[in-house]
């Protein structure tokens, strides 16, 4: 979730359904993650496949940091990541 979250920051698209968490719906049409960006990041010719878990984690400690400066209370089903509006 929180990839696809991620991926979505830099080419926004439309959410896939009303729950979608994942993708903020910024934008009308596809956009990353339908374009397959998820899979393009976890495709070993990249050369970062490795590092996915490790940027995961960053981001969501980011997230969480973030969140605190701001006095936001992230919602704890999701991701801190996705829990950013």
């Amino acid at each position: 979730m929180t990839l696809e979250a991620y991926a979505d920051t830099i080419v926004p698209g439309q959410k896939r359904s009303a729950d979608d968490r994942a993708i903020a719906g910024v934008a009308t049409g596809g956009g990353a993650v339908q374009a397959g960006a998820l899979e393009l990041l976890q495709w070993d010719a990249t050369g970062i496949h490795e590092g996915l878990d490790d940027l995961v984690r960053l981001v969501n400690e980011h997230a969480l940091a973030y969140a605190a400066e701001r006095g936001l209370a992230p919602d704890p089903t999701v991701p801190p990541f996705v829990a950013l509006e």
